[in-house]
């Protein structure tokens, strides 16, 4: 362990040594761990965002998460792979969901463009027979598509703070009316 040293003791009146060596204590003291602040945005760009955002966040952990064995989280996303050609269809079909209810929260084109570029690398090689399969339990495209969302929205919020107004920042009219699936 390594030692660390600390500020010298007080004096002691007793000895009359005004200039004592420093201790040496062998245990760092405890961390304090602040809580993690909420990890999305609290500006709610159209009605009904943050309850699209958290079920986008249970479709995540359901598809890529939900269950652990020996340490190694995997969900249905991999599970689903198994299945030759429909279950990676169904697979890439819910990966694309994803995606599409984003669009609905106005993310930016490059943004989307590497959803896209993520869903498309999980659906692609995610279709070869075995190293697929063990392609889809290590790359989770949805988490990364969930996280990019959030920080698109945690982005765009910074902005709105900043600039003060929600006008020019909030999805385009076209987005805000879509459907909900």
């Amino acid at each position: 362990l390594p030692l660390r040293r600390c500020a010298p003791p007080p004096p002691r009146f007793a000895q009359g040594r005004t200039n004592a060596a420093p201790r040496i204590e062998p245990f760092p003291p405890p961390r304090v761990v602040r809580a993690m602040e909420t990890p999305h945005a609290t500006v709610e760009p159209y009605p009904g965002a943050f309850e699209s955002l958290e079920r986008l966040r249970k479709l995540e952990q359901l598809l890529d998460r939900q269950f652990e064995i020996a340490g190694i989280r995997f969900g249905l996303d991999s599970i689903i792979g198994l299945v030759p050609v429909v279950g990676d269809l169904i697979s890439g079909a819910l990966g694309l969901y994803l995606i599409q209810e984003a669009k609905r929260h106005g993310v930016s084109k490059f943004t989307l463009a590497r959803m896209y570029t993520n869903w498309g690398v999980d659906v692609g090689v995610g279709a070869l027979p075995i190293v697929g399969d063990i392609f889809d339990v290590a790359f989770k495209s949805n988490t990364k598509n969930l996280r990019l969302l959030i920080a698109h929205l945690e982005k765009r919020e910074a902005k709105m703070r900043k600039v003060g107004s929600s006008s020019s920042l909030a999805p385009s009219r076209k987005a805000r009316a879509a459907p909900d699936l």
